[in-house]
Order: structure tokens, then C-alpha cells, then sequence
């Protein structure tokens, strides 16, 4: 019988199918930001040249989206928790929003987001919230001679 050398896993994303949008462009003038990417939990933000702090500003201070975090992502000035493990890089902007479960970013102004989906069109469950709420927790389960001890 092969069923000692059969490995199994199990696993479980925790992904939230009802959300409230907040439209980035009812918070901030879509003038100040050249892209928005992403849709959904978490949206990265590529400033206008020289604007960074002056989007940051108005996210933070002036119009806070309601549910969102904004957050620098630049060395010395980043403000996002470390355990993100989500730093400045060629592959990531100066700004990152974080929306709280049940919440979702998205942009209205199609020149301006990329992916270029509508926000309309986002119809299937989000992922990416931030792990420290337990309902975002997922589950991995795995036992047999394939698989190793992680603690």
C-alpha cells in the first residue's frame, strides 16, 4: 500500500468577499499622482515628481480615507511596521495604502490605475489584509515523509 509515502496538505486563504470601497479619488487630486497599482487591500501609490509628501500629507492629515492607512515605504522615513517586510525598491513606490478587512482601495480615474480593471469589475473575494486580524489568518496543514518540521 503507498498511502505511508503519500504526503498531504491542506491549506486555507483567509480572503474577504464583502467589501466597502473607498475611491482614492473622492480622498486626494488625482492631479498629485502619476499611478495607483493595485485593487483591493493594498494599493501602492507612485506620486507626481516632487508631490510625494504633499499626497502623503493630504492621506494622513488633511483627508484621511476612513478604514485606510497610508504609509511612507522610503528608508529613514517609513513609517510602515516592520513586520510588513515591504520596503522601498524599484518594485515597490514611496507610498503604500492598507485597508482594513472588509475595505477595499480603488481608483476611479482608469488613465491613473494600473491594473487598468475598473473598480466595478472587481467581483471575486480580496486578499492581502494585514495578518494580525484574526479572520485575515489562514491555515496550512501538513503531514507525511515529504514533509518537513517548521516551527
Amino acid at each position: 500500500m503507498q498511502l505511508h509515502k503519500t504526503s498531504i496538505s491542506i491549506t486555507s486563504a483567509a480572503l474577504q468577499k464583502d467589501y466597502i470601497s473607498r475611491v482614492l479619488d473622492d480622498y486626494v487630486p488625482m492631479e498629485l499622482v502619476h499611478t495607483s497599482v493595485g485593487c483591493g487591500a493594498v494599493k501602492q501609490l507612485i506620486a507626481m515628481p516632487g508631490k510625494t509628501h504633499q499626497v502623503y500629507s493630504e492621506l494622513r492629515n488633511h483627508t484621511p480615507i476612513p478604514n485606510v492607512k497610508v504609509y511612507y515605504t522610503t528608508p529613514k522615513v517609513g513609517d510602515l511596521p516592520e513586520w510588513y517586510h515591504y520596503k522601498k525598491s524599484q518594485t515597490v513606490p514611496d507610498l503604500v495604502l492598507v485597508a482594513q478587512p472588509g475595505y477595499a482601495v480603488v481608483t476611479r480615474d482608469e488613465d491613473k490605475r494600473t491594473p487598468k480593471q475598473a473598480a466595478e469589475d472587481v467581483k471575486t473575494a480580496i486578499s492581502g489584509y494585514n495578518n494580525h486580524y484574526p479572520e485575515m489568518l489562514g491555515v496550512f496543514l501538513a503531514y507525511g515523509p515529504g514533509e518537513i518540521s517548521v516551527h
